[in-house]
């Protein structure tokens, strides 16, 4: 590998995936503020209650959704911005309770959920720099400089590789796997990366366990590769044919036994399987309210392949997606132990579909990173080729596939630096004075920052994310009667991960009382609307999950005329 190359791709890295990471640090002014905008962001808190929970004992209202090495990983992170806080006086007494011992809350918590972003960026330079490496292992150092190009302009990046979520980290180490596995690949002989892949792969799963799919056909190819580079010099029931193995799985054990919280807190672990299981179970059935759904009958699975490889789509772009279509057949073609890692995004996907049965963009990043690799070997294969239409035929589709990539990240980035949110805590903290109120409808974690002296209060009580709120129109008049005995100054409309398809507004704000808002029928009327425009609104940069960033909102006040 060249030094060199390295270094380029990880300050590449770097200076495209660190502006936006500030995107959703709460402006913590009191308790019901302290959370990131992102939905499933553990940032600022999470990663400390855990360690709380393991050291002071555990609270009831535990977060059992993920393993623990995100929380880990973030925690180290934090431990020296908490320790200069502490030297200087500024971090005394911690607690359990807001301002949890900080002199300045609001401060605090924007560093630390800045860090974890950042600790999200770092992870996200590692997926490049080991896409270059097994790039670099498989088929030497121009597709390892493109196959980092490729996982570089990932959608899906732009905005998990700057947020507080697990998927940043997860693919990180998944990524180190698969390339310590390439590294492995040119060699079944030597003990070397199996370590790696024990190592790394234990870490994965540590972070997020449904990344054992994509690690499904590393053992039988590790078994049956050593079985045939060793066929008649080793014997296969002697300890130095299985001893790479061993190493490998022992090493696994023991980074998911420590990374998870296994061996740290066994009891929070088996619970947190516990949950995962029952989570898996609701989403498959069907049962969790703002997911769709898709039946195990021909037209489900149909709709549900659509709907995953439109993910992927969105991930590489349609001419990335050829480019690795004709890498794998080229590796089948050419080198068939080179189209191992194909494999792994095809197991990961029949797991994920056989099992939720839903699909998010971000549940298919692991598939898309090994596809990369194939994209950047098909081009590179291509323009070894004395056929001319080929080679210039493929270079055209990389061109496009990695400008497209990285315009879409710069229309995204835009959009999380000039998220509606800024602009409407701006124009609140020019009309709201001291003491005046803001309803609001779904998640506090979404709301714009206010000032300490503005209240807020939900409109209508808000259930999760898993059930459905009563949207009729006995409970619009309900709400409706609420905001004319309660008169607050500023009522604010915007959608979250409950909205339903084209709606501008919670799910928890029935469509009755939002008309009701918009045509002025409540003594309410609009008074300003926020939603920065798109820079390049020409490159059609996909939707994420869910309304994360720049929603629209509506703010509406008494008496203001329709």
């Amino acid at each position: 590998m060249n030094v060199r190359h390295l270094l380029i791709l990880a300050l590449a890295s770097l200076l495209v995936y660190t502006p936006g990471s500030t995107w959703g640090a709460p402006h913590a002014t009191d308790e019901e503020r302290i959370k990131a905008w992102g939905v499933d962001d553990e940032s600022p808190m999470g990663p400390l209650a855990e360690i709380s929970h393991i050291v002071m004992g555990p609270a009831p209202d535990r977060n059992l959704g993920y393993p623990l090495m995100h929380s880990f990983s973030v925690a180290a992170a934090y431990a020296p911005y908490l320790g200069g806080l502490l030297v200087t006086g500024k971090f005394t007494a911690p607690g359990g309770e807001y301002p949890y011992g900080f002199e300045d809350p609001v401060g605090a918590l924007r560093n630390l959920t800045i860090i974890a972003h950042l600790v999200s960026v770092l992870f996200a330079m590692l997926t490049v720099l080991a896409a270059y490496s097994a790039g670099v292992f498989l088929w030497g150092e121009r597709t390892g400089l493109l196959a980092g190009m490729f996982a570089l302009a990932s959608f899906p990046m732009f905005y998990y590789g700057r947020t507080g979520n697990v998927d940043a980290v997860q693919i990180g180490f998944m990524a180190m796997c698969l390339a310590s596995f390439a590294y492995w690949l040119r060699d079944p002989r030597v003990l070397k990366g199996m370590l790696g892949i024990g190592v790394f792969g234990g870490f994965a799963l540590a972070t997020k366990e449904p990344i054992f799919a994509a690690f499904l056909p590393i053992a039988p190819a590790v078994v049956y590769l050593r079985w045939t580079s060793v066929r008649g010099e080793v014997p296969v029931r002697s300890w130095q044919f299985w001893r790479p193995a061993v190493y490998g799985v022992g090493a696994l054990i023991l980074a998911f036994g420590l990374g998870s919280g296994l061996f740290v807190d066994p009891e929070r672990f088996f619970a947190h399987l516990r949950f995962a299981q029952e989570r898996v179970a609701e989403a498959a059935a069907g049962e969790v309210a703002f997911s769709a759904n898709y039946p195990n009958t021909v037209a489900g699975n149909l709709a549900l392949a659509g709907n995953l490889l439109g993910y992927i789509v969105d991930s590489l772009t349609l001419p990335g997606c050829l480019l690795a279509a004709a890498g794998i057949v080229h590796s089948v073609r050419r080198a068939p132990r080179t189209a191992l890692l194909a494999l792994c995004s095809l197991t990961y996907l029949l797991v994920l579909a056989t099992t939720a049965r839903i699909g998010y963009l971000r549940y298919v990043m692991p598939a898309a990173f090994p596809l990369g690799l194939y994209a950047a070997h098909a081009v590179v294969s291509a323009w070894d080729s004395r056929h001319a239409p080929l080679r210039f035929g493929l270079a055209a589709l990389a061109v496009v596939a990695l400008g497209l990539g990285f315009l879409r990240g710069v229309d995204l980035t835009h959009a999380m630096l000039n998220d509606s949110r800024y602009t409407a805590g701006e124009w609140l903290s020019e009309q709201a004075g001291e003491g005046d109120r803001l309803e609001y409808h779904g998640p506090t974690q979404k709301l714009p920052p206010l000032a300490a002296g503005v209240g807020i209060r939900r409109s209508t009580p808000y259930l999760g994310g898993s059930v459905p709120h009563d949207r009729t129109s006995a409970k619009a008049a309900e709400i409706a009667a609420g905001w004319q005995e309660r008169a607050p100054e500023f009522i604010l409309a915007m959608p979250d991960y409950t909205s339903e398809a084209g709606e501008f507004h919670s799910h928890s704000l029935p469509p009755d009382a939002y008309a009701g808002l918009m045509d002025g029928a409540y003594g309410y009327g609009l008074a300003a609307e926020f939603q920065t425009p798109p820079l390049l609104p020409w490159v059609r940069t996909p939707g994420l999950d869910y309304w994360l960033v720049n929603p629209p909102i509506r703010i509406f006040v008494p008496g203001q005329a329709p």
